[in-house]
């Protein structure tokens, strides 16, 4: 299973960062409204941002037999921009 979370500022066209996640640590938590995040953007800086909102696009199978599940969740975040500390 992957979990593919997107930081993506509510404000602007691509989001700021995206990272896939794949085996136990597919268990972390995902952030919930009103949390904070921080991280760093494709060039390598550091951002912040504060969640207002969520949307799960969920991308999954099952094996022949019925049993395992495989594919892959994408988190997108939506994120209004804090200073960065």
């Amino acid at each position: 299973m992957r979990i593919a979370i997107l930081f993506h500022f509510f404000n602007e066209p691509k989001p700021a960062a995206t990272t896939v996640a794949e085996g136990p640590i597919t268990d972390m938590l995902v952030p919930l409204l009103g949390d904070t995040v921080c991280h760093r953007d494709a060039h390598g800086s550091r951002f912040r941002g504060a969640v207002v909102g969520r949307h799960f696009d969920y991308s999954l199978a099952t094996d022949e037999e019925g049993g395992e599940i495989d594919g892959t969740i994408t988190v997108t975040l939506s994120l209004s921009r804090l200073q960065v500390q």
